[in-house]
């Protein structure tokens, strides 16, 4: 995987959450079915992703850990829900689509981790990906997801020829002022990358971000 950057915490998601066999799930209810089952594996076993994932969404868990209860399927269900975007498990399955878009998420997928010319590729044989948007509740378009933050946070990692790959997705008309749906309310991918630790961490240009996404 083309990586610059992975940090411990999302290291551990993408171990407990990411087996093969996940990958390749489309249908929406049992992929997050799937993640549900592995972050309830991973409280029983105290692995460190459960507690970041419990960390993450205080709305579903603090409580309930102040008083010393143990999380059941539902807790652990709208968790995952709310870790990609969603409002609850309940608003996942209320939503007409039913499957994730498959072409747009292995081409996140390779935004992310992939080759930067296999990447450019794939965009440039189908430009109407950098405006299309992801089925998962947050709505994320693909420049959104070099934010690094508020999607899915398996995936909030700094690819190698980070700013090369920013470029592609405006080159080939990524709208730089398209938002995701998160935090309660709507954010650009410049709002959330400038509020992300993970571009801190790995030393990113901060300038030479800004002037391309504002």
């Amino acid at each position: 995987m083309n990586i610059a950057y992975n940090g411990e915490q999302v290291l551990a998601i993408q171990e407990l959450l990411m087996p093969e066999s996940v990958v390749e799930l489309v249908d929406i209810e049992k992929k997050m079915n799937h993640f549900s089952e592995r972050f309830a594996y991973g409280f029983r076993t105290n692995h460190l992703a459960a507690k970041v994932l419990m960390n993450n969404h205080p709305s579903v868990f603090s409580e309930l850990l102040e008083a010393d209860l143990t999380p059941n399927k539902i807790h652990f269900q709208n968790g995952i829900a709310k870790d990609h975007g969603f409002l609850s498990w309940g608003e996942m399955n209320a939503q007409e689509a039913r499957e994730v878009d498959a072409h747009f998420e292995s081409t996140v997928n390779l935004l992310l981790f992939g080759n930067c010319e296999e990447l450019e590729n794939r965009i440039k044989s189908n430009p109407e990906l950098c405006n299309r948007k992801s089925n998962f509740g947050h709505q994320a378009y693909l420049i959104n997801y070099l934010g690094n933050n508020g999607v899915e946070m398996y995936r909030q990692v700094i690819p190698e020829d980070f700013i090369t790959r920013l470029e592609l997705l405006i080159k080939y008309g990524a709208d730089i002022h398209s938002k995701m749906r998160i935090y309660g309310g709507e954010y650009s991918t410049w709002e959330l990358f400038k509020t992300s630790c993970h571009p801190i961490a790995a030393g990113l240009d901060f300038s030479k971000v800004e002037k391309l996404l504002t």
